[in-house]
């Protein structure tokens, strides 16, 4: 996955997932308009990832494998 200059995006390989640099160290994901999550970089260097909700899916060395993660992540459904 390349580096993201800020306001950059890149799609993944993953279907049509679109990630965007917003601002230094925090990238958001969408899928055909819709947010899939985000990646935040914290200062101690570790990229967290976080679905569409803001429920934490983990903390990661490379900024990838964030990205894989929340690319990757399906939202649970309950029925009603």
């Amino acid at each position: 996955m390349p580096v993201l200059a800020e306001n950059d995006a890149v799609a993944s390989d993953v279907g049509r997932v679109t990630w965007a640099q917003v601002e230094a160290g925090f990238h958001v994901g969408s899928r055909a308009g819709d947010f899939l999550g985000y990646v935040d970089h914290e200062p101690g260097g570790a990229y967290r990832a976080y679905d569409m909700s803001s429920r934490p899916l983990g903390a990661f060395t490379r900024l990838s494998d964030a990205i894989d993660a929340v690319n990757s992540h399906r939202e649970e459904v309950t029925p009603s």
